[in-house]
């Protein structure tokens, strides 16, 4: 009996000086990993034409603007380009396309005055959800 008194006193210091070890001699913290580079370049540009008068289908004249992916980096897909002209004053027309496509908005009659351009592009990275936008423009031009 006093042989199972020894042990279970001998492996009560044992947890003991375990346990004053790991305070005296913390370990080391996990390494962090890396930041994945592939991301740190992947972006797409777009490009904004001016409002220039056009002639529709049918006849009809009208204002209209473009917004297009020129090119992209990395890991980043263009999914969305939105453009838009307006008149001082109006809400203006918009148009928006998914994908690689570009957008065309038309302002509808004759042009005179001014008009402004504006547009968005939008991007994401192959394994993240969320989205990247960026805006272009304002571009005006006078009839």
């Amino acid at each position: 009996m006093n042989d199972r008194v020894r042990l279970i006193t001998l492996s009560g210091m044992a947890g003991t000086l375990a346990l004053s070890a790991l305070v005296c001699f913390p370990t080391a913290a996990a390494a962090q990993p890396e930041p994945d580079d592939r991301y740190a370049n992947s972006e797409c540009f777009y490009s904004l034409t001016a409002p220039a008068a056009v002639t529709l289908p049918g006849g009809g004249q009208a204002v209209s603007t473009e917004i297009g992916m020129t090119h992209c980096t990395g890991l980043a897909q263009s999914v969305r380009t939105t453009a838009c002209v307006a008149r001082p004053g109006d809400s203006g027309y918009c148009t928006t396309k998914n994908g690689y496509v570009n957008s065309a908005a038309h302002a509808p009659g004759a042009p005179s005055g001014s008009y402004t351009a504006t547009g968005e592009g939008c991007y994401r990275l192959r394994s993240d959800l969320a989205l990247v936008c960026v805006p272009a423009g304002p571009v005006s031009a006078t009839f």
